[in-house]
């Protein structure tokens, strides 16, 4: 019954008539004679569809109900509804489902993977602390948990802490790559403490390691441009990171605000406005045109701009 179901699921499906297509896709879903595999892929589908038309989200969890009911012991109906609620901005109820899986299974880090990013969306940082210190009873050789609690601990303002566990990772860290994740966590505990010898010092080293990491580049000329220091040299920085992603937001931001440093407030604010033709909801770059035409003295635009960032902070 189930195959049959499916047989008329595809063929509603390529007709286009998507309401009798999920109707059978329901049905199909609730007989053993199709397997798992074939039913997720057939959810997945809609998956792919559900952030432009949020219409389906009934239907998609109706979905993984069915599954759940027929599935007890296995985690993909859990993903199932934590993706559904992902895609949706509901990270708090992804969380929920996510850790259900996990419950099944704590073996699979890709459960944990998501766990932690639920986590980072809802700045749940004690949360991501607990869940951390639990993964890495798990997985003690896996740098993405170091990197997290880091981080963590540097949200909470436990900067040595934070520094201590990016060591911790470094001891076991054989890939360059994962190297420098850690060393750029150890620079952010720096900066944020006003340690900037000892940030600039593990940026250095880190473009040592690699002189082409866009990320490290970004960071570091953003860091001497708020310092208004060595602003060449950071102007150098943030230009090579651009050859490497010309449209990235966030390093256009870091060059406008290099151009603010000397002074060049016009060119300034055209890299910032494309930032905010390709980033709408970037309030950082609102903040720095708003320093630009501050220095420029233009009161009217400084009303508009900070209009929109106030219409920001009010849409969330």
């Amino acid at each position: 019954m189930g195959k049959a179901h499916f047989a008329l699921f595809t063929i509603n499906s390529n007709e286009g008539k998507q309401k009798q297509a999920m109707g059978y896709l329901k049905e199909a879903l609730k007989y053993d004679d199709l397997s798992l595999q074939q039913k997720m892929q057939a959810i997945s589908g809609y998956l792919n569809d559900l952030k432009r038309d949020t219409s389906l989200k009934n239907d998609l969890l109706d979905c993984a109900s069915i599954l759940e009911v027929n599935y007890v012991n296995y985690i993909e109906p859990y993903v199932l509804k934590s993706d559904i609620y992902g895609v949706l901005g509901e990270y708090e109820l992804a969380r929920v489902n996510i850790r259900k899986a996990l419950n099944l299974k704590p073996s699979e880090f890709h459960l944990w993977s998501k766990l932690l990013a639920s986590n980072a969306r809802l700045s749940d940082v004690d949360q991501q602390l607990k869940d951390t210190k639990e993964a890495l009873e798990l997985f003690p050789n896996v740098i993405e948990l170091y990197v997290s609690q880091a981080y963590a601990y540097i949200e909470k303002k436990e900067y040595v802490k934070g520094i201590e566990i990016a060591d911790e990772g470094l001891e076991i860290a054989l890939h360059r790559k994962d190297q420098i994740l850690l060393m750029l966590c150890k620079a952010s505990a720096f900066e944020k403490q006003e340690m900037y010898i000892e940030s600039d010092n593990t940026y250095e080293e880190i473009l040592v390691l690699n002189p082409y990491d866009a990320a490290v580049l970004n960071n570091y000329s953003y860091s001497l441009a708020n310092r208004k220091i060595h602003l060449d040299k950071a102007d150098s920085l943030i230009n090579t990171a651009m050859k490497l992603e010309p449209a990235n937001p966030f390093f256009l931001d870091t060059k406008a605000w290099v151009l603010y440093g000397k002074g060049d407030y016009e060119q300034a604010i055209k890299i910032l406005n494309k930032c905010i033709d390709i980033d709408p909801k970037g309030e950082v770059y609102y903040r720095h045109a708003i320093a630009c035409y501050e220095a420029l003295g233009n009161i009217t635009m400084i009303n508009i701009m900070q209009q929109k960032l106030d219409n920001l902070n009010d849409e969330r």
